[in-house]
């Protein structure tokens, strides 16, 4: 069976331009900062103050959600590597981690309709067998702060634009774990 190539590649190119104008013309609706300090992520003690926060900012709009983490200060950025390479090599605690990449301050970038849920997994006290940082199984005693910044997008923008948006985030952040591109 023959394809014509010439008519695939000018379909895909005009979606491609579709995706490109729509991302150029979206904007956050919100925004929202946590910062967890070490005393935030510990296995045994779930950090109810601060999910209740995002809970409630959550409740308050219809929206889907591109969010990433990234460590403030000085921290040792080969210590957290070695520290999530072990974890992960070791199957710490049964739990599915994320591909490692490079040595980053950015810990992870991803998008949601979910946030508050997509954040507890994250943090470790979500079901172990979803691909998650899980980081009260292995960040401890580090000393640095880790910044959670989400954007709020309305919840009718496209899942390709949302996806566009979440790629470019990854490339240039060049997180270290997880990966780009749709699940």
């Amino acid at each position: 069976m023959k394809i014509n190539l010439a008519k695939i590649k000018e379909s895909k190119a005009i979606k491609l331009c579709k995706i490109a104008c729509k991302l150029e013309e979206i904007s956050p609706i919100d925004k929202k900062e946590i910062k967890l300090s070490p005393n935030d992520i510990i296995p045994s003690k779930v950090p109810n103050g601060l999910i209740a926060e995002l809970t409630e900012w959550e409740k308050s709009q219809d929206s889907i959600y591109v969010y990433y983490f990234y460590l403030n200060g000085n921290t040792d950025l080969e210590v957290v590597y070695k520290k999530i390479s072990s974890a992960k090599g070791n199957k710490k605690d049964e739990r599915a981690y994320p591909r490692i990449n490079k040595v980053s301050r950015f810990l992870y970038v991803g998008s949601s309709k979910s946030i508050t849920q997509r954040f507890k997994e994250h943090l470790g006290y979500g079901y172990k067998g979803t691909y998650a940082m899980h980081l009260a199984h292995w960040y401890k005693n580090l000393d640095s702060e880790i910044i959670f910044y989400c954007m709020a997008f309305p919840s009718s923008t496209e899942g390709d634009v949302v996806q566009a948006l979440e790629d470019g985030l990854w490339e240039s952040l060049k997180p270290l774990l997880g990966r780009k591109g749709h699940r």
